[in-house]
């Protein structure tokens, strides 16, 4: 059976953010609840695990709440997508 492609490149590096700082699915929904943010820890769950598209708006959120900046996760989408694209041609 042919694995689907990922709804986004980023999830796994929003991961790793959460796990560095010791936060659960939990610690990150309340914190994004707080700055405005609906998602619950399932969503963040399927985000992390590439099953749900992130939209636009919510990168500024996961910046805010992770304490990094846009070009911080820029440059970890650019090795994300680097990682897909070579995985994916193999």
């Amino acid at each position: 059976m042919p694995q689907s492609a990922p709804k986004n490149v980023l999830g796994p590096a929003l991961k790793e953010l959460r796990i560095s700082r010791g936060w659960t699915l939990e610690d990150v929904t309340a914190r994004l609840r707080e700055a405005g943010m609906t998602c619950t820890a399932l969503q963040l769950k399927q985000i992390e695990a590439q099953k749900r598209s992130i939209r636009d708006f919510e990168l500024m959120y996961f910046c805010a709440v992770l304490g990094v900046t846009q070009d911080e996760l820029d440059e970890r989408l650019r090795r994300a997508m680097a990682r897909y694209l070579t995985h994916k041609k193999e």
